[in-house]
């Protein structure tokens, strides 16, 4: 009894380690994408040379700004390309588990849905999901 109990535990600290680390995925996706929207919307402000005023008379200076900002840009499209990564790899490595369980089709359906809908998927649903997948290993 204390062996079913201990996996049990063990799955459960998994499964909450695993939504947490969704969770914080998806807050730093979130942010990167405010970040990006953010460069873009001032990518025409930085282009109009009206916008410089004074600082007109420093040559270079509107290349240099506009160098800089899509400089930023790519890191940060860069950082959120490694951000879904990260959240696909998070079902993908849920894959050898099924590989020799008797219920793997019905498993195999609903991670391939989460891979669809994540990083847009819900907590509660991604707990869903992973209790019904580990429920069934353990048993």
């Amino acid at each position: 009894m204390d062996s079913i109990i201990k996996k049990y535990q063990q799955k459960f600290r998994k499964v909450k380690a695993e939504l947490s680390r969704w969770d914080e995925l998806q807050t730093r996706l979130t942010s990167q994408f405010s970040n990006a929207a953010s460069i873009i919307q001032r990518l025409q402000v930085i282009q109009d040379p009206g916008n410089y005023g004074i600082l007109k008379c420093v040559e270079g200076i509107e290349d240099a700004v506009l160098g800089k900002q899509m400089e930023s840009l790519q890191s940060i499209l860069l950082s959120m390309n490694t951000t879904l990564y990260l959240l696909k790899l998070s079902v993908v490595s849920a894959l050898p588990a099924l590989a020799l369980k008797p219920s793997a089709s019905a498993d195999l359906g609903a991670l391939q849905q989460l891979l669809v809908d994540q990083p847009n998927i819900h907590q509660e649903e991604g707990q869903y999901i992973y209790d019904i997948i580990f429920a069934e290993e353990i048993s």
